[in-house]
């Protein structure tokens, strides 16, 4: 997806927006083009800081809303975008625009939880009517203000002595949060659009799952953390669980023989969770493809073809493995079967198949993970 930000002040949305890209957070979502409607403002400053092309649009330059949106057009096809994000941007969009997008392709945050609450002075209204409750809401742009299809939302308290001020601080973090995982899954085609409502459907296992799995074990152990408690928030944002999945049994080439060992039970029974995808060997570093390895009798990981003792690193990529399993919020997983790391009932050791528990698996038991198998999918 190549997103187009639109805005109009001091860019803090922008700003969550383009760190999120940074962490990989955006999945294949990037920010092609900053668009500010007011020129000499933060947002711009921000966006050109990041190396992203910034372009002012100054709405005070155009005679009419039709000049003034031509023109916005004209800048968003000449980089190429796909996708709108409309963040602190304070101008209303007509149909005439917003028909240049296919629908659902034009995402707003708004300070309140909608419905309630719609137009310029969110904060205001809300404390004049004592609510207790206010949030934010991802929506989608129609022509009727603050009244698209709701992708998601996320409450704060209204605290009592609040003021618009301090409102505004709390709100601000939650939208820091919700809308560059909005924009994922717009990315992540995970966002369905019917009668005037929003599904966010479960990820595909395909592409999304190998980014996923990339940002998990190709990068720093800080971004393995982040994502993972990315992955948290998707899921918790969906009303899903996250659960671990062994990175072979999704396609993910972690093995010593490099043969594709996906399992099509164990990818039909992850449709309707978060899957956390984990290989312990590739995060202790035994690269890709390994050395054929099994459990010694003293129960530590050698290799099969010299017997080098390589436990040290095992329990050090089962240890990094658990922490992100922690991160995810996982208290499932199901993981391969036989794997000196990965095997919850039976593992390789001296040549032939024994009862026992892998490195990985015995880290994840003892931190309270409920653990299953492939076999034990229908």
């Amino acid at each position: 997806m190549k997103l187009a930000v639109l805005v109009s002040g001091r860019g803090s949305n922008l700003e969550a927006i383009l760190e999120a890209e940074r962490r990989g957070a955006l999945g294949p979502g990037r920010v092609v083009v900053v668009v500010s409607s007011r020129p000499f403002v933060r947002a711009i400053e921000i966006a050109r800081a990041a190396g992203k092309p910034a372009v002012v649009v100054d709405h005070r330059a155009y005679d009419s809303r039709e000049a003034f949106e031509d023109e916005l057009l004209e800048v968003l096809a000449e980089h190429a975008a796909d996708a709108v994000a409309l963040a602190g941007f304070m101008r209303i969009l007509t149909a005439r625009f917003l028909d240049g997008f296919p629908p659902g392709r034009v995402l707003n945050i708004h300070p309140s939880l909608l419905p309630a609450f719609p137009g310029g002075h969110a904060h205001r209204d809300v404390l004049a009517a004592g609510a207790r409750v206010t949030g934010a809401t991802v929506h989608v742009v129609t022509a009727g203000v603050d009244q698209g299809a709701i992708v998601a939302q996320a409450s704060v308290p209204v605290l009592p002595g609040d003021d618009q001020a301090r409102l505004a601080e709390r709100v601000l973090a939650v939208e820091h949060r919700i809308f560059p995982r909005a924009l994922r899954w717009l990315a992540e085609a995970r966002l369905q659009l019917a009668e005037g409502r929003v599904r966010v459907l479960p990820p595909a296992a395909g592409r999304e799952l190998a980014d996923r799995y990339a940002a998990l074990h190709a990068g720093s152990e800080l971004a393995a953390r982040a994502e993972a408690r990315a992955i948290r928030q998707v899921a918790a944002a969906a009303g899903r669980q996250v659960i671990a999945v062994s990175a072979c049994l999704l396609g993910e080439h972690c093995r010593w023989d490099g043969g594709d060992k996906r399992d099509p039970r164990v990818l039909a029974g992850t449709a309707d969770v978060e899957v956390l995808p984990v290989c312990p060997e590739v995060l202790a570093g035994f690269g890709i493809p390994r050395p054929a390895m099994e459990l010694g009798p003293d129960g530590a990981m050698r290799v099969q073809s010299s017997g080098e003792d390589v436990g040290a690193a095992a329990q050090g990529g089962a240890r990094l493995g658990a922490e992100l399993v922690r991160e995810a919020g996982v208290t499932r997983a199901l993981l391969k079967q036989r794997s000196p790391s990965c095997g919850t009932r039976v593992v390789w050791q001296g040549g032939a198949l024994v009862p026992g528990q892998g490195v990985f698996a015995r880290a994840l038991q003892a931190a309270g993970v409920a653990l299953a198998a492939e076999d034990d999918q229908p």
